[in-house]
């Protein structure tokens, strides 16, 4: 515990001092973040002009090394922006970009942490982090300043793939080799440390005939825990999709083999429905996936799916978020820097397409507000933002 002292004192920070650095949420210069901002709904026939705030932070980071951003609600959303070769920092702002707070992650003995999820459980955030070399990881626990942070650091021998946020704690997972074989493991750790589960989730079987765990998990919780796990089959190039849902103890419910026309980027989840968003195209000859297209699929909490839509103006969507209402999916930025903001009611209505050229800029976060409004996080070369459609 002693080699994370620095970490914790320093994290401290976040909720012991009230940044002086604020924004009163202006848009002034977004023609300069945003060219010719616009969006366009072909369904209603009108037009929508975002709503755009800019992070001002003193200039005390760069905007271009913004590693992730994290909405958890309209007046609570993280930014982690790495330092340089090591380090970081982590901002605090409301959906207006005011900054809340600001400090510093720093290295400490050789862990060099970057942050992979953050959780609000009881009034007190966890936050999750991992080394980025040796994929180690480690939970802060941040009350409201007036208690030392708690440190959890997760076994060595686990490397850390994702952190997600539940309703008890914070969700982890991670590889373990066991007798030479990867394993994929869930862990579920709540606001005290307690390990309320830490479960197998897939084995890589040692014979020839065996699927092997591919690094391209995606994972989703309400009240269940959702996982996507691609895994490699012999003598095929394209991998088998499965879709597992957990309880909250980290119990097996079900599982089924998602179609193998499909690519999953993320998931999102919400009111008894969970949403997979990715792309789904043609296999070619060569068992290659090809005329690629973005797709929501929609599962019920008890693993049938409810129905999946195709986006052809798009050709991947790399991340999603939902409420009781439906969804709302993201696409990359396309050749001429545009990007698709897709909304979706939970019984597969496109009630809204959003297109905003968005030159030289970089999406790291999604959100959705309860009324459906997407909240989109990102930087370009001069600036962090926050805006919505």
């Amino acid at each position: 515990m002693k080699k994370y002292g620095v970490f914790m004192i320093l994290m401290a920070v976040l909720f012991t001092c009230a940044s002086a650095i604020a924004d009163d949420g202006n848009i002034d210069g977004v023609g300069d973040m945003l060219p010719d901002g616009r969006t366009a709904d072909p369904q209603m026939g009108r037009s929508l002009s975002p709503q755009i705030y800019r992070v001002d932070a003193g200039e005390r980071y760069n905007p271009r090394l913004l590693h992730s951003a994290y909405y958890l609600s309209d007046n609570d959303i993280w930014f982690f922006v790495l330092k340089g070769k090591v380090g970081g920092y982590l901002i605090q702002t409301d959906i207006r970009a005011n900054v809340l707070n600001m400090a510093e992650v720093p290295v400490v003995s050789g862990y060099d942490m970057e942050v992979l999820g953050i959780a609000k459980v009881n009034g007190q955030y966890l936050i999750g982090a991992r080394d980025s070399s040796t994929l180690r990881g480690v939970i802060t626990c941040l009350s409201d300043g007036k208690n030392k942070p708690r440190l959890y650091q997760l076994d060595s021998d686990i490397a850390v793939l994702k952190m997600i946020p539940s309703p008890d704690g914070m969700l982890v997972l991670g590889i373990k080799n066991e007798k030479n074989n990867p394993v994929l493991y869930l862990l579920m750790i709540n606001d005290r440390f307690d390990v309320v589960c830490s479960n197998a989730v897939f084995y890589g079987g040692p014979s020839a005939d065996s699927a092997y765990l591919l690094n391209s998990s995606a994972m989703a919780a309400d009240d269940n825990i959702y996982i996507q796990v691609d895994c490699g089959v012999p003598d095929r190039l394209q991998p088998e999709h499965l879709f597992i849902c957990f309880d909250r103890y980290g119990l097996e419910k079900w599982r089924i083999r998602l179609p193998d026309q499909l690519s999953i980027q993320s998931l999102s989840t919400a009111d008894d429905h969970v949403y997979l968003y990715g792309l789904t195209g043609d296999l070619n000859q060569n068992d290659v996936l090809v005329n690629h297209k973005a797709t929501i699929l929609c599962y019920s909490s008890d693993g049938k799916q409810e129905w999946q839509k195709i986006y052809e103006s798009a050709s991947m969507f790399y991340d999603g978020a939902s409420n009781g209402d439906g969804c709302v999916a993201i696409s990359g930025l396309d050749g001429d820097g545009t990007l698709h903001i897709y909304s979706t009611d939970s019984e597969g209505r496109t009630e809204k397409i959003a297109y905003i050229e968005m030159l030289n800029t970089n999406v790291r976060g999604l959100g959705i507000t309860s009324d459906g409004v997407a909240v989109v996080l990102g930087h370009n070369d001069k600036e962090l933002f926050v805006f919505t459609n």
